[in-house]
């Protein structure tokens, strides 16, 4: 049929003429009724209905509970003349984060803490923006938050810790890796340390998206998890800044060049120094496949690295 017989054809005959072509028969101009019993609504279920409130009760709670933890963490961060130019809290209880300010209006989105910060524009549009507090103002907000943060939730502190780490602050007591034994502070870590001659060191990240995939396992003696990677706060947003400012802050203000001096893992590095007096096979181990637990009474094997005390230490 030619594309002028159809625009000539009004819209009962053409939809009589589509119903009738076999390629489109699950189509339907005019859609058919449908029949009185799938028009009926289904009957509420008072079960799933009370499920689904207490669902969102209980959620509700947490959630409040989490904004309270926040409430009383967050603290002014003040340039070296006494200006504040933020205020922050480490975690994220709100799906907004936090945000950098420019002139009065929001800038980046900044992630992992909760409040606002005072920034410089990096672009003519104003849209993106580097903190104004310096390497020192954040390492001292970051020790004052993991000395507030000493009663949070274990399924919370590792994050906490490593944004501690990340922007500089000292750890106190919170943990930074885990253990068979559960999750362990650089102090508790330097004694489990002492105790041994060798530690089977894995990504925490690869264990998770293993245990994630495949279900839980149960981490040998001697196996320690921590993160490897740093704790941004500024994912990278303005990709006009060349200099990498923006996107690596807080790194980018920080003295440390190697990557892993952000994340968890050198402060693991710190405490198994401590404990045997230097680490041999730090960081030429990668890549190497090593049992790391048990699940459903099977041998887990991960990529892993082996630290092992110096023989002349021993």
């Amino acid at each position: 049929m030619k594309a002028g017989e159809w625009i000539s054809k009004d819209f009962a005959e053409l939809g009589a003429q589509l119903n009738a072509a076999p390629l489109r028969s699950e189509f339907s101009y005019p859609p058919p009724v449908q029949a009185e019993e799938e028009q009926q609504e289904e009957e509420p279920d008072p079960e799933k209905a009370e499920r689904r409130t207490r669902e969102e009760e209980e959620l509700q709670v947490k959630l409040e509970q989490q904004i309270d933890q926040v409430r009383k963490r967050a603290t002014l961060i003040e340039d070296d003349d006494g200006q504040v130019i933020g205020r922050l809290a480490i975690g994220e209880p709100h799906p907004m984060g936090a945000v950098t300010a420019i002139g009065g209006l929001r800038a980046t989105s900044l992630y992992n803490v909760t409040g606002i910060l005072l920034a410089e524009p990096t672009t003519a549009s104003r849209n993106a923006g580097l903190p104004l507090a310096s390497a020192e103002q954040l390492a001292a907000w970051a020790t004052e938050q993991a000395r507030r943060s000493a009663d949070v939730d274990p399924s919370e502190a590792l994050e906490l810790a490593e944004t501690v780490w990340t922007c500089g602050g000292e750890l106190a007591d919170l943990p930074i890796a885990l253990t068979a034994e559960g999750l362990k502070s650089t102090a508790e870590l330097e004694a489990w340390a002492a105790e041994r001659d060798e530690l089977v060191v894995i990504q925490d990240a690869a264990l998770k998206n293993d245990e994630h995939a495949l279900g839980r396992i149960h981490l040998d003696e001697g196996v320690v998890a921590v993160a490897m990677t740093p704790g941004y706060l500024m994912l990278g947003q303005d990709l006009s800044d060349s200099r990498g400012l923006v996107g690596r802050w807080p790194m980018s203000i920080r003295e440390q060049t190697n990557r892993q001096d952000f994340s968890l893992v050198s402060a693991l590095v710190g405490a198994v120094s401590a404990a045997w007096g230097g680490i041999d096979g730090l960081g030429t181990a990668q890549n190497c496949q090593h049992q790391v637990g048990m699940r459903d009474g099977k041998a887990v094997r991960l990529e892993t690295e082996l630290w092992r005390r110096p023989s002349s230490a021993e």
